[in-house]
């Protein structure tokens, strides 16, 4: 018998808003209260000096906007900056911890961030630059200002704003899930904010940070009414499950989204229909890849340079499949496959985030990916083991 599905839609939390909007007092205490909390608890971390003439592109110049209008700008920090549905986005831009997290850039302790989780410190590389190679001319000036208030013309903004998905992926949700219509409405608010206020200098919209791009109303919103005519220099970046991005889809696409589109990536948990069919719960392994091979080999990918990408979530459920997914994407013709280790979303039940969490050295199975990792294919400059890196033999 078919599995009935049960969609989930979360209403908005309008009666809370309100309700807060008349109790502004009592919300400003509990700001103040969450924000002294974390700063007399939280443990900075201490890297030496290590990272010593070195600064973080990131909280100067990207942003992502999550469904309930917080707003970070990486995931691995401790907190995010601030939250457009308390104030408008300049003032969140530049929030106390927005300015102190600039400031242990500038100074070199980068003591908010956490080694073990970031790529860019594992690797040198991506959003870690050497502050005597920055070429940025705004950049350039922040940090010989030692700039922590800043304009906002930020160069990226994320959107994480829209849950709605076709896929019940148990490693990032529980049961399928889809935004409410008023909810939709106040994210487009939300967005037409931002982008009225960022866009004439934004260079990467980033669709999705969660969610599906062609799964949501709110992303269909973006993508087929924002006025991209307004933004001629503005790039879009699509990151999907890749199940409903078929030629037909595709080719739906308006011409001037099209056009901007500088890469797709395709979450793909496994190489086999077995592996991918049990961590992308609704989604069909036959049909995906019968997708990606249309991406591989469309004109448009060609014409317009667009990078194609395959993306896997290392879990003790599918870490064997890291060469066979390489193989797999070498033989689509993807032109790269990368690789992050899983986080603990909440959505597991007790004890499961441990039994999956292969990268863990206490996991019973951790050797098991050490040896994995030393297969000289994992080098290929088409592979890129994102913050696994620093379980490669080289760097243990």
């Amino acid at each position: 018998m078919k599995k009935q599905i049960v969609i989930t839609q979360i209403p908005m939390r309008v009666g809370v808003v309100q309700r807060l909007k008349k109790t502004t007092f009592i919300r400003l205490l509990a700001v103040i209260y969450h924000e002294m909390r974390f700063y007399l608890t939280f443990k900075k971390f201490n890297h030496g000096n290590e990272f010593n003439g070195y600064i973080c592109k990131l909280p100067f110049e990207y942003a992502e906007l999550t469904s309930t209008g917080e707003v970070g700008v990486c995931c691995y920090l401790p907190k995010n900056i601030g939250n457009i549905d308390r104030a408008p986005f300049k003032k969140v831009w530049n929030s106390f911890f927005s300015r102190q997290l600039r400031k242990s850039m500038l100074d070199g302790s980068f003591c908010y961030c956490d080694k073990t989780k970031c790529r860019s410190m594992q690797n040198f590389d991506s959003n870690l630059i050497k502050k005597e190679e920055v070429q940025d001319q705004r950049l350039k000036e922040i940090i010989s200002k030692e700039g922590m208030n800043l304009d906002a013309d930020l160069k990226t903004l994320s959107l994480a704003n829209d849950y709605s998905c076709n896929l019940e992926c148990p490693s990032c949700r529980v049961g399928m899930r889809k935004m409410a219509k008023e909810e939709v409405s106040h994210q487009i608010q939300n967005f037409n904010s931002i982008i009225e206020t960022v866009g004439p200098k934004l260079e990467l919209i980033h669709i999705a940070g969660d969610g599906d791009p062609f799964a949501s109303q709110f992303y269909d919103y973006v993508i087929r009414q924002t006025k991209w005519e307004d933004y001629p220099n503005l790039k879009i970046g699509f990151q999907t499950n890749g199940v409903a991005l078929t030629e037909k889809k595709w080719n739906s696409l308006p011409s001037e989204v099209k056009n901007k589109v500088i890469y797709i990536g395709i979450s793909i948990d496994g190489a086999s229909t077995d592996t991918y069919e049990k961590l992308r719960l609704g989604g069909k392994f036959e049909r995906l890849i019968s997708n990606i091979e249309y991406l591989a080999r469309m004109p448009d990918k060609q014409k317009l340079g667009i990078c194609l990408n395959l993306n896997m979530i290392v879990q003790a459920q599918n870490y064997r499949e890291i060469i066979p997914l390489i193989v797999l994407g070498k033989k689509l013709g993807v032109d790269k496959v990368s690789f992050t280790y899983i986080r603990d979303w909440g959505t597991f039940p007790s004890g499961e985030y441990e039994r999956q969490a292969i990268q863990m050295p206490i996991h019973p199975e951790h050797s098991n990916l050490l040896e994995i990792l030393k297969d000289p294919i994992l080098r290929d400059p088409a592979v890129d083991m994102g913050n696994l890196v620093h379980l490669m033999p080289e760097n243990l």
